[in-house]
């Protein structure tokens, strides 16, 4: 049987996310890690943005070629380089911007629950600009229930639902 080029083909996501983390950890990456970047990248074909779901995971884009070129970090070891109460700079060790993000937000709760508000920022921005960063500001929203904010690569706060109208 011939299949059409514009047929569509569906896959459980489960079952997609649990393929995707056995590739990553195929490629050097710790399972926990590699499950936030499957759960990154297939929350990101289910929100409707493709262009950073899992077409990213092919053998020649991005998460593949970069983990096994080496010029990405499988096991980077994410610290906080400075803080105070409500901040903190973190080393992302040019580890996938995906697991970055995903521990900044953590510290990020941490923080927020002791003071009111956090703001994490990163020494290497080229970890955030190497993954969808989407899936960040629903972490807070899961873990405590406050609405979570992130700024794009242009530098405009957004806020966690849909992301499209910039707040400032």
């Amino acid at each position: 049987m011939e299949k059409n080029a514009t047929e569509t083909i569906r896959v459980d996501y489960k079952k997609l996310t649990n393929f995707i983390t056995a590739c990553f950890e195929a490629l050097g990456v710790p399972s926990n890690d590699a499950e936030i970047a499957a759960n990154v990248l297939v929350l990101s074909d289910l929100r409707g943005v493709d262009t950073h779901g899992v077409i990213r995971f092919r053998p020649d884009s991005w998460y593949v070629k970069w983990l096994k070129e080496g010029s990405m970090n499988a096991r980077p070891n994410v610290r906080i380089v400075s803080e105070n109460a409500a901040t903190a700079l973190i080393d992302g060790d040019n580890g996938m911007g995906m697991v970055v993000g995903h521990r900044a937000m953590e510290i990020a709760i941490q923080k927020a629950q002791s003071f009111g508000a956090a703001i994490p920022d990163s020494v290497t921005p080229e970890c955030f600009y190497r993954g969808s960063r989407s899936g960040f500001a629903w972490i807070p929203a899961k873990a405590c229930g406050n609405d979570g904010l992130r700024e794009d690569s242009e530098g405009r706060l957004r806020s966690k639902l849909r992301g499209i109208d910039p707040v400032r």
